[in-house]
């Protein structure tokens, strides 16, 4: 290697870059910041573009994501006003249903209560007693207590069909759901 003067190039080449350093010692921080830039360029630009090539395919994941998550929000919104008005609307046909049907049954209600009133609660007395009026009470009196009964009777069973009519409407509107 020495024979033909190639290596004492190289040793004297070095040997200027080491007397370079050795009187100046601000040269070696000059080399090791070349030295830093290039093996800086040389690592550090592929591994940025890699970075930002990833960076980006989340970026548009991401970006895909809030679109479908805000087309879903608004489809859904969509489906929940028009089952809202639907039901709104229902609701609607069930009260009405319910205040047709209630006026027909207090119509009814009084209709019966009415033809019984009329009558009269008690039977007629046979024909020969003695005393038709009274049986073991006044016929008047015992004739307006039933009457009284059945008023309030009348009532409660009124209440009784209404709450049922509501019921019953009710599970219909639910069934159709």
């Amino acid at each position: 290697m020495w024979a033909d003067g190639s290596g004492l190039e190289r040793i004297t080449k070095m040997s200027w870059l080491l007397g370079l350093v050795t009187k100046n010692p601000a040269v070696l921080a000059y080399i090791a910041g070349i030295a830093f830039i290039c093996g800086l360029g040389a690592g550090a630009y592929p591994a940025w573009k890699y970075q930002g090539a990833l960076k980006d395919a989340v970026q548009s994941k991401y970006d895909s994501f809030v679109a479908q998550t805000k087309a879903d929000g608004v489809a859904a919104i969509k489906v929940a006003t028009a089952k809202e008005a639907s039901d709104k609307l229902n609701k609607e046909k069930s009260d009405e249903q319910i205040k047709v049907m209630g006026d027909e049954l207090s119509v009814l209600s009084s209709q019966l209560y009415n033809s019984r009133a009329s009558r009269g609660y008690l039977p007629k007395a046979r024909s020969g007693t003695k005393r038709p009026g009274v049986v073991c009470l006044s016929r008047a009196k015992l004739d307006a207590i039933l009457g009284q009964i059945d008023a309030a009777g009348k009532d409660i069973a009124l209440q009784r069909d209404r709450a049922q009519l509501g019921l019953y409407v009710s599970c219909q509107w639910a069934k159709e759901r």
